[in-house]
């Protein structure tokens, strides 16, 4: 059974293999997890391949129930990388049997267990392996052969959310949004209230209700088409905008929203 190796004993081992970790700036930036990324959801898995990456790329992990797991870690998922290495869980054998940095970077290399990582443009979470993963950053090693999962933006939908998210603070200055509203950029509608009523409208259209709006407060009278056209549309269906012909189901509401402000 390995003995138990202490922080600062941790620490020691890890100067005597790598006599620059004092040079080394990094040691308290953040261990992030691609739950950190604000638009992960929209980043899709497209293939693994596996190449060579360099380990200073490596910005965090994914690990479940441990580390920086946001349902381990609570309120306060995040770890610098000083922290992560003296917490890794089997560093007490590493340390019992590699002496030497050449020990180590044999180890890294050349270990059977699969080396994996997840791609997000050019930076990466490591899946597999974390122990010899963070010792070659540690280590400052040029390349690491590892199993990539790549992943692709969903580009429509990030363009959506960038569209969209830019329009927040007009759509809240004309209380079409209430001024404490925390966007979800993993749903495609959102709930706008006009004039006191709750519209469910793709958020793709946003931009159209600014202008809708804005047309109206000096030309209302161009409501009496979209008024006649509505009659006979129930109030529930008014309620759903989910395609650009139930767009004018909006232009009551508006110019009622105007009167109200």
């Amino acid at each position: 059974m390995s003995k138990y190796y202490s922080v600062d004993e941790r620490l020691q081992w890890l100067k005597t293999i790598n006599p620059a970790l004092c040079k080394q700036t990094w040691h308290n930036d953040y261990v992030y997890h691609p739950s950190h990324l604000k638009y992960e959801k929209l980043l899709q898995e497209n293939g693994m391949s596996r190449k060579k990456i360099n380990p200073a790329k490596i910005c965090g992990i994914e690990y479940g129930y441990a580390y920086n797991c946001p349902l381990y870690q609570g309120e306060a998922p995040f770890l610098h990388w000083i922290d992560f290495y003296t917490r890794l869980k089997n560093l007490d054998w590493i340390i019992e049997k590699l002496k030497t940095k050449k020990n180590v970077i044999d180890h890294i290399h050349h270990n059977k267990e699969e080396k994996t990582v997840l791609q997000y443009g050019d930076h990466y979470f490591t899946n597999g392996g974390q122990h010899r993963l963070c010792l070659a950053k540690f280590l400052e090693l040029e390349e690491v052969e590892v199993n990539v999962i790549n992943h692709r933006l969903d580009r429509e939908s990030f363009l959506r959310e960038a569209r969209f998210e830019k329009l927040i603070p007009a759509l809240i200055d004309r209380n079409f949004l209430p001024p404490y509203y925390a966007n979800n950029p993993f749903i495609e509608f959102v709930h706008l209230k006009i004039a006191n009523e709750t519209v469910f409208i793709k958020k793709s259209y946003a931009a159209f209700v600014l202008k809708r709006f804005k047309t109206l407060q000096t030309i209302p009278f161009k409501t009496i088409l979209s008024d006649f056209r509505t009659l006979f549309v129930s109030d529930s269906e008014r309620r759903l905008i989910d395609n650009n012909s139930k767009l004018y189901y909006l232009d009551s509401l508006l110019v009622r929203h105007k009167e109200l402000r």
